[in-house]
């Protein structure tokens, strides 16, 4: 179908979608993705439309994504055997194929009658790897931005090893965006090296979700719906990081970068940081005379954080011999500006009894059931007249304020803020605030510095979420992507797990040895020339040597017309079978023969070795070209090399599809 020379767009946004998909423009990823990237570019004047993938016809291809789904997958990874079948290996290859051909030619097609059009490439799943793999042969100068999801291709060489430089914050790829597995290498069925084209430096993002086994590699072989779930969780009604969102966000940035001079010209705006706040309002009897003016206090600090985006949730709490002691009025997903408030209108106060309250159970119930953004600055905004008790028992449990602060570190973290009477009560929270980085207001003469300082606080940002390595191994902690309004005056680190901020310096980064293993979360605060402050914690797992399992190819030979014979060795729990970019099994042993080969094509098989941990060893590749004869020794038993492994990139050669 061609494409109309009428209605020039300055932007198509083109989607891939995933194994499987309803090519229809109704899919939960493809809807989720396009109203997140419409929403940011509805904040420009230009002009723009979307594209899924397979949903026309071009020079004669058109994208089925046909594939293995997860619920496929999962019956694959629970059957233990040794005798595959080629199965659809060869349909995938070819509806990848068919994808890249048919986005090879719709960008030829539109740039001749749009010439000035330019283009966002985005892809889920199988349409990851359409589009991470159809870069090297698109024109890069008609690209804005390219965003993957999921991708079975992806690679992320800091990721390699048993502790990974990823691991420890160091030599991350310029494209991650949002990889929080540091042991990310490469996709289940291996990485494009490189990932990235010198042409597209600055123009691709990566996102893959923690835990996800597409592009990750990793494994739960105890519950493997622990490992099938995150790859089905990118759409914003499933994702509680709103990844979509995130990388809309990104698009949108990149976009501003890119028609800021252009004839679309779209003014540069500064993107306010989003707020996440939580305010835990004591409505015990005692706070009779103040109740109105926190109120108030509260709603306007809550039409800050609204007018810039944020979200904002409220909670009321009383005294540990309250019927209820912590009570929800509103989460981040239903206050709206307008419920806050009459929320807020609802609150009145009674109960308590001594002096205390019951503070602490309701900050731990805040941040454990409260759906805290990924990226986000989150606080936690306590209105009150008393101290809380510590410890306190509640439903069993035992809750201290110890056991408060390490939750919020363990959230990224949740600073706390008080606004209280100045004085004894005052002096009473500063336990709190300062080992969660937050502060303390006077309800009398601070009510104003205190909405300046909760939301104008710089967004202090690690590279990492979460770092490992090993005993007297270099970690690096890069805090470079905070953003502020204001210059950074210093940066302090607290590297030990102490509390205190032992180490200052003038750059945004620092790095650490450690001699003996330990775990605990490091933090970094940035005070801008103003003396507004913000945080970041990490948690930092120091270990001493292990091992990942290895894998040897032994020999591989042709056994009968269409069957192939494989022997090797390992040490793997269990090793993972790839044909030509589909898994079709896994095995316990060390021979395999796979049925139905065809060995009239080009053949890539990969052996990926997995511990019982569900982390992945180096796999080993055997490439066999079409109709090439197939009886070679490659190791001796001693591991001996005798023929070079041929490995070309990407396996096939696919060129013949879209030239």
């Amino acid at each position: 179908m061609p494409v109309a020379a009428s209605g020039c767009k300055d932007l198509k946004v083109i989607f891939a979608d995933g194994s499987g998909a309803q090519i229809d423009g109704t899919d939960n990823n493809f809807l989720d993705f396009k109203n997140a990237v419409s929403a940011a570019l509805g904040r420009t004047n230009l002009t723009y439309d979307f594209y899924e993938l397979g949903s026309e016809t071009h020079n004669g291809y058109r994208y089925p994504a046909t594939g293995i789904g997860t619920e496929s997958l999962r019956t694959l990874l629970t059957t233990v055997g040794a005798y595959f079948s080629a199965g659809e290996s060869y349909s995938y290859g070819e509806s990848v194929a068919q994808g890249m051909g048919e986005l090879y030619s719709y960008i030829n097609e539109v740039s001749e009658t749009c010439a000035q059009t330019k283009f966002i490439l985005s892809g889920f799943s199988q349409g990851a790897g359409v589009i991470s793999e159809s870069l090297p042969v698109i024109d890069s100068e008609k690209i804005v931005y390219v965003a993957t999801f999921g991708d079975a291709k992806l690679y992320l060489p800091e990721g390699q090893g048993l502790f990974p430089d990823a691991c420890r914050g160091k030599n991350l790829s310029p494209y991650r965006e949002y990889v929080p597995d540091c042991r990310t290498y490469q996709g289940i069925l291996q990485g494009l090296k490189p990932y990235q084209p010198d042409n597209f430096d600055g123009k691709l993002g990566v996102w893959c979700n923690h835990h996800d086994i597409i592009c990750t590699s990793y494994i739960n072989w105890v519950d493997l719906d622990e490992c099938m779930d995150p790859h089905g969780s990118y759409g914003n009604s499933f994702n509680a990081d709103h990844v979509y969102e995130m990388a809309a966000e990104t698009i949108y940035e990149k976009v501003l970068a890119a028609f800021g001079g252009g004839n679309s010209e779209t003014p540069e705006e500064e993107i306010p940081v989003r707020q996440n706040v939580a305010f835990l309002i004591d409505a015990t009897h005692s706070m009779h005379p103040l109740i109105e003016s926190y109120k108030n206090e509260a709603a306007r600090l809550a039409n800050v954080v609204f007018e810039n985006g944020g979200a904002v949730a409220l909670y009321t709490y009383r005294d540990l011999q309250d019927s209820a002691n912590a009570w929800l009025l509103c989460s981040f997903e239903t206050c709206t500006q307008s419920v806050f408030q009459a929320k807020l209108n609802t609150i009145s106060v009674g109960g308590g009894g001594d002096r205390p309250e019951s503070l602490l159970p309701a900050a731990m119930r805040a941040m454990t059931e409260l759906h805290w953004e990924h990226g986000a600055t989150k606080s936690i905004v306590v209105l009150t007249d008393a101290g809380y008790h510590d410890p306190e028992v509640h439903d069993g449990e035992t809750i201290t304020l110890q056991t408060v602060v390490e939750k919020s570190l363990e959230i990224d973290p949740i600073n706390f803020y008080t606004i209280t009477p100045p004085g004894s009560v005052q002096d009473f929270y500063r336990d709190l605030t300062e080992a969660t980085n937050g502060k303390s207001f006077s309800s009398t003469n601070e009510l104003d510095f205190s909405t300046e300082f909760i939301t104008n606080r710089p967004d202090v940002k690690l590279a990492r979420e979460e770092y490992v390595g090993g005993v007297n191994q270099e970690f690096f902690f890069d805090a470079s992507g905070t953003v502020a309004s204001a210059d950074i005056a210093q940066y302090d680190w607290d590297l030990d797990f102490d509390g205190v901020f032992e180490t200052s310096t003038a750059v945004p980064y620092v790095s650490g040895i450690y001699t003996g293993p330990t775990t605990g979360y490091m933090r970094v605060k940035a005070t801008d020339e103003n003396g507004l402050y913000g945080t970041m914690s990490a948690k930092v797992t120091v270990l001493s040597t292990n091992s990942l399992p290895t894998l040897e190819i032994l020999n591989y030979a042709k056994s009968g017309e269409d069957k192939l014979k494989i022997e090797f060795q390992t040490n793997a729990f269990r090793t993972m079978v790839v044909l030509n970019d589909v898994i079709i099994g896994v095995t316990d042993g060390e021979e395999i023969t796979i049925s139905d080969f065809d060995f009239g094509k080009d053949n890539v098989i990969v052996l990926a070795p997995y511990d019982g941990n569900g982390s992945c060893g180096e796999a080993k590749q055997i490439v066999i070209e079409k109709n090439s004869e197939v009886s070679v020794v490659i190791y001796d038993t001693n591991g001996n090399e005798l023929r070079d492994l041929v490995a070309p990139n990407c396996g096939k050669k696919r060129e013949e599809f879209y030239y």
